[in-house]
């Protein structure tokens, strides 16, 4: 009997009952505000995050359209690359211009092509899977550009680089489909 009150009267029932009540109101409360709160969080992120992916994409595809396809490397470089550009491949120096001058001879050869045959976006990354020829007599390779973007601006690059070779051990082609 030590470990339970008793109540012996109705003021002391009803006390208790009041307490019991209020107690009640109060957790649901705060559980209906933590619910509440979770969802608003939750539900910003998801809106936030998949317009950020979206504008970054339709940023990303202009920028590879004026970049690869109509080979316009200035342009490119000039309306969608930061000034605070970092480069981490280490034989391109920071900063657009070093990025176009360094690109720029590449691309301006008629005979060179680079298709692209992936193209991934999430959040503030993008990585562009390019088939590069510097002519049609050879099988060129595969480029992987990853670019971070910030504001609207990329601003940062990795490359990857891996040549096509004439005799694959591996049946798979690498890329999903051939020109």
């Amino acid at each position: 009997m030590d470990n339970y009150i008793i109540f012996n009267n109705k003021r002391s029932k009803l006390y208790a009952f009041l307490a019991v009540l209020t107690l009640c109101f109060f957790s649901c409360n705060q559980n209906k505000q933590t619910k509440e709160n979770m969802k608003n969080e939750t539900s910003t992120e998801k809106v936030t995050e998949p317009n950020i992916t979206e504008t970054n994409r339709k940023i990303v595809e202009d920028f590879a359209d004026i970049f690869y396809t109509q080979k316009n490397v200035t342009k490119a470089f000039e309306k969608y690359v930061s000034e605070d550009y970092i480069q981490h491949n280490p034989n391109i120096l920071d900063g657009p211009k070093a990025a176009i001058d360094a690109l720029k001879p590449m691309f301006d050869n008629t005979e060179a092509t680079f298709i692209i045959k992936q193209m991934l976006v999430d959040g503030d990354m993008a990585m562009i899977l390019i088939h590069a020829k510097k002519d049609s007599t050879v099988l060129g390779g595969a480029v992987a550009d990853i670019y971070r973007l910030e504001e609207g601006k990329i601003v940062e690059h990795w490359d990857i680089k891996e040549e096509i070779p004439s005799n694959a051990i591996n049946p798979h082609a690498m890329f999903n489909t051939e020109e």
